[in-house]
């Protein structure tokens, strides 16, 4: 899985798959001779210097309850040479932008120095954040931004303060842009370790190229990077004198809002493409921006009913601060109950539609409301429900759940689920017509 945009809090590491250092045990008599460990990897040339030349502009970023003086949360930034504002990820402050009356921001140097942050601007679609500071004093100066974008296999040069235990520099290749990241990302074959988001990342000349924001919890070394293209934009965009009003779901609401449109807009622009299974044509997630896994449980021996599923999920989902929104999935299962008969088919057929679970009420989200018909699509019968849940704090914006199963064959059947995350609700209800456009027969 991704790890995107959630809060970097150091004790909950171990969530997060993180490689660990297995110590030496010596096994068999003592007299045995110890292995000589290898001498460590040393750090090259260019990355000491890198740090040695830009570690006074490198910062922690910490999120503190504002009764009790705790850290609630750590993350890395950099201070910016053009006007001294500091760059960072919208993940890492998210609790201040939501919750300012809980938390407040503050940074730390490398040479331990603290002061207060504002927050001026964010950018959801990137994860970006961008701060001033309001007390203590910034060394003059700041990373620079590069004018060129990196080539597949140049080295690139990460910084930020792993697992709040100290600032450190990574060393790694850059090896282009993910395929189907629906905004574009950099992906950096380097340790980037929780703690580290919102630090800069540097080419050999020390130039800005990107920005930590996530790791592969699934592989080694899979890390991403925003462009710096769309931090510079953001600190070009920020007002020195007006700093965001907080708290800032009206901003938020309006970054969702948008994204929403430009993610509906690019998938009604054509048809979904279709499997077929047997008699049916079933609708899946475009390969654009979405990956589509599959596995089969086929009838024999005891096990009487025979399930063959896909799932088909996106890579890019917006962290809000309140759950990840922003986003599509499919799935859908077809059922062969030959060996069932028709009556026990039924029964499980129907209680398959009945074991499909909505989100209960929450603080984010309403209680869904559902409506529930028998369709014909093409020719093709089937019962269809449609539910929608409303965000709370982010007006205007719903979940939708359609779930489509077809009744045109006594021993056999399909049953799909397409969710759309934090659309609008005529986009969701467009969503809706467009899915089920996909379901017809095979001819």
């Amino acid at each position: 899985m991704f790890r995107y945009g959630s809060p970097d809090r150091p004790a909950r590491a171990s969530r997060r798959i993180l490689a660990g250092l297995l110590c030496g045990l010596l096994a068999g008599t003592a007299l045995a001779a110890p292995a000589v460990p290898p001498p460590p990897a040393p750090l090259s040339d260019v990355a000491r210097r890198l740090y040695e030349d830009a570690h006074a502009h490198l910062l922690q970023i910490r999120i503190v309850v504002k009764d009790r003086g705790t850290q609630a949360s750590a993350g890395s930034g950099f201070v910016v040479a053009a006007n001294g504002l500091i760059v960072t990820n919208y993940h890492v402050i998210s609790a201040l932008a939501l919750e300012p009356e809980k938390f407040r921001v503050l940074y730390q140097g490398t040479d331990g120095s603290q002061g207060d942050l504002t927050l001026l601007a964010i950018d959801l679609r990137h994860d970006l954040a961008v701060l001033k500071a309001t007390s203590g004093t910034l060394p003059a100066g700041g990373f620079a931004w590069s004018v060129q974008s990196p080539r597949q296999g140049d080295r690139l040069y990460s910084m930020g303060n792993p697992l709040d235990i100290g600032f450190a520099v990574v060393e790694g290749t850059y090896n282009g842009v993910p395929p189907r990241s629906f905004y574009p990302q950099m992906l950096f074959t380097g340790a980037i370790n929780p703690g580290m988001s919102g630090g800069p990342v540097v080419d050999a000349a020390g130039r800005l190229v990107g920005v930590n924001v996530a790791k592969h919890v699934g592989g080694e070394l899979v890390s991403f990077l925003v462009p710096a293209r769309f931090a510079q934009t953001l600190v070009a965009d920020a007002r020195v004198d007006r700093p965001l009003p907080l708290p800032a779901h009206a901003e938020a609401t309006r970054q969702l809002l948008q994204h929403q449109s430009a993610l509906v807009a690019a998938t009604l622009a054509s048809p979904l493409p279709q499997q077929t299974h047997g008699h049916w044509r079933v609708p899946q997630l475009a390969e654009t921006y979405a990956r589509c896994w599959g596995n089969a449980n086929s009838a024999r021996g005891r096990n009487l009913l025979g399930i063959e599923r896909a799932d088909c999920t996106m890579d890019t989902a917006l962290f809000t601060g309140l759950g990840d929104t922003g986003t599509l999935s499919l799935r859908y299962e077809i059922y062969d109950g030959t060996r069932l008969g028709s009556a026990r088919f039924y029964r499980q057929y129907s209680a398959s539609l009945a074991n499909e679970k909505l989100p209960a009420v929450s603080r984010q989200l309403t209680q869904a409301r559902c409506r529930e018909d028998f369709v014909d699509l093409h020719g093709l019968p089937m019962r269809v429900a449609i539910c929608a849940r409303a965000h709370r704090k982010f007006s205007g914006l719903y979940d939708f759940s359609i779930i489509a199963s077809a009744l045109d064959d006594p021993v056999r059947g399909v049953q799909s689920r397409l969710d759309a995350y934090g659309v609008s609700f005529a986009n969701g209800m467009a969503l809706a017509r467009h899915y089920l456009k996909g379901f017809e027969w095979a001819r």
